[in-house]
């Protein structure tokens, strides 16, 4: 309903551009809508899975019914056409096999995500637990942590996930709430590709390919952001350089630049390159500044807080801009090497990009730092776009800027090698391919098309092992017959899902889940019913410990030694259940009777 809803109002307001370019301009306003109506309600403490669901519906049936009868009309038609469309992706031709790949790398992602629990490091470690505090708070607030990311980090895609998780029953499809942020990518860089004359349903299934991939494939099944960031740069690169930058692209453009400049704290890099490109470009120069201005609006809040509250934007990751140096806990360079092992380690930007486009990958996982595009993008795509950038045909003259741009953009940062942070490279490049491929003669496009299909199922194959961490195959825990059985034999991230699901399992209604700073993935504290009440308590001493136990009624507690230690001696009885794998810290049971007589007061060293 919220998807017709926005593609009415957008009629209404008068909307223009072709078949896909309306739909990919739907879409965005469908993922911007749940974000602002989360905003509204967490700023309001009214963020309750209740009210989420009447704001969204109610909203959808204002936008339907004020759109007029010519914009719901419009809207039926659009559905019919894109139908039509999306059948001759999937059935109309050799490009079809390629599409094909994309859907089934969609499938797999959500039955890994239906079978695994959440065990991404980043999202159990500052994603989801921003996710579960707002809806357990009813509200937007700072989160209580020693996770820096989770209060400094932008969040407007995760906010999204917040609207997606209220409107579902439980955890068990939270893992795909960036499915329509993939479609968005496939949608624009669809839009762009048909713009230059290719066929929108042979736009389309080649744009499909780009969820075949083996960094999208992987994550698609975990909370991350980057699938989320490339779609919107893509978006934003479709309206912004659109052959007419008519008020609703330019309107739609600052939309994408916006959101993306919200969801992650690399975006101001590609920001600024966009902004440039289109002054350099001869767009008139007033109206890149209110984009960019009404962009800045929209997603610059949390830069802007880090500013005045640390002195650097995007703290807290040392800045050194020139003679200035903006402080941080750790430099810039320390993120870029991490993970990566000599000679790699030692080489340059161009050697480490090189490396990862055509390394076979040790190692499939949603965090590939080398190779995570599989054998699609180095030996196929990459190679065809040159050619046909170079050839200089007049349809791909027609959208080469933006795509040249978007291409750009997209490696504008030392870690260009790891493929999660370039994902919109690939949906460059498969645009360029499309239409390419438009002016070769029909049986060498199609065996080009076979090319495409090959490698992006091999890329496909490469990375389904990646879906269980290699740990066990999909086939083996679909077997199994209950979620027990499954994080059982799967582990988790630490190899104790069992444990950990015990020892939530433990709180009863009205206590509550501890955890100070030896724990560094709060994630793991919630269950899957968003029932679980956690208290941070890391910067407490021992007797404010010891009083926030008993007042918030703590059943179980992830301690320090030395915090277990001085509790012991303070009186405060302590079971030890298990220790953590990879942090210093072990998962108590408190055994205090006073626990179940003791009132239930605000959560330890926070104002409500």
């Amino acid at each position: 309903m919220l998807v017709a809803a926005s593609h009415a109002a957008l009629s209404s307001l008068g909307a223009q551009g072709a078949l896909l370019d309306r739909a990919t301009a739907t879409l965005l306003v469908t993922i911007a809508t749940p974000i602002a109506i989360v905003v509204l309600l967490g700023n309001a403490a009214l963020l309750t899975p209740q009210a989420v669901l009447v704001a969204t519906g109610a909203l959808a049936a204002v936008g339907w019914t004020l759109a007029g009868a010519r914009a719901r009309a419009a809207t039926l038609r659009d559905a019919a056409a894109f139908a039509s469309v999306l059948r001759l992706a999937l059935f109309g031709g050799t490009w079809s096999l390629a599409a094909w790949t994309g859907l089934v790398a969609a499938l797999i992602a959500a039955i890994a995500a239906w079978l695994l629990p959440p065990w991404a490091w980043d999202a159990l470690g500052y994603h989801l637990p921003l996710v579960h505090d707002a809806l357990l708070t009813e509200r937007l607030r700072v989160v209580p942590t020693h996770i820096p990311y989770v209060n400094v980090y932008p969040h407007l895609a995760d906010l999204y996930v917040v609207w997606f998780r209220a409107s579902l029953p439980d955890d068990t499809w939270i893992e795909l709430a960036q499915l329509p942020f993939a479609a968005l990518a496939v949608l624009a860089s669809a839009a762009i590709a048909a713009r230059a004359g290719v066929r929108t349903g042979r736009a389309l299934g080649l744009s499909l390919t780009f969820l075949s991939l083996p960094a999208v494939a992987l994550q698609l099944a975990a909370n991350y952001v980057d699938i989320a960031y490339a779609a919107l740069l893509v978006a934003a690169i479709a309206f912004l350089f659109a052959r007419r930058l008519t008020t609703s692209n330019a309107l739609l453009g600052a939309l994408s630049l916006g959101l993306l400049l919200g969801t992650k704290p690399s975006a101001p890099v590609p920001f600024a390159l966009i902004v440039a490109a289109m002054v350099a470009h001869g767009r008139a120069l007033r109206r890149p500044a209110w984009i960019a201005a009404l962009a800045a609006l929209i997603g610059g809040a949390t830069y802007l807080d880090n500013l005045v509250r640390h002195g650097n934007p995007v703290w807290p990751v040392q800045m050194k801009i020139g003679p200035i140096e903006l402080p941080g806990l750790s430099p810039a360079s320390y993120f870029f090497d991490l993970g990566l092992s000599e000679p790699v380690r030692s080489y340059g930007w161009a050697g480490r990009l090189i490396t990862s486009l055509y390394q076979w990958p040790a190692r499939a996982v949603y965090d590939m730092r080398l190779g995570g595009f599989g054998p699609l993008v180095g030996w196929v795509l990459l190679p065809l776009a040159l050619v046909f950038v170079l050839r200089r045909r007049a349809p791909l003259a027609r959208v080469r800027v933006g795509l040249l741009v978007l291409a750009a953009v997209s490696l504008a940062t030392p870690a260009a090698f790891w493929t999660r942070y370039t994902l919109a490279f690939a949906a460059a490049l498969l645009a360029i391919f499309a239409v390419g491929s438009e002016t070769i003669s029909p049986p060498l496009r199609r065996a080009s098309e076979l090319v495409v299909a090959g490698a992006a199922a091999l890329g496909l194959w490469i990375a389904l092992p990646g879906f269980t961490d290699h740990r066990v195959s999909l086939i083996e825990l679909l077997r199994l017959r209950t979620a027990d059985e499954r994080a059982a034999r799967f582990g988790g991230i630490d190899g104790h899902e069992s444990a950990w699901i015990a020892a939530r399992t433990q709180a009863a209604p009205g206590e509550a889940i501890a955890y100070d700073r030896s724990l560094g993935l709060p994630g793991r504290l919630w269950d899957g019913r968003g029932a679980t009440r956690v208290v941070y308590v890391g910067d407490l001493d021992t007797r404010g410990v010891a009083d926030a136990l008993l007042r918030e009624r703590v059943r179980i507690a992830a301690l320090g030694a030395d915090t277990a230690e001085q509790l012991a001696l303070a009186g405060v009885q302590l079971e030890a259940l298990f220790a953590c794998r990879d942090d210093g810290c072990t998962v108590y049971r408190l055994k205090d009777e006073r626990l179940a007589r003791a009132p239930r007061g605000a959560p330890a060293g926070v104002q409500r």
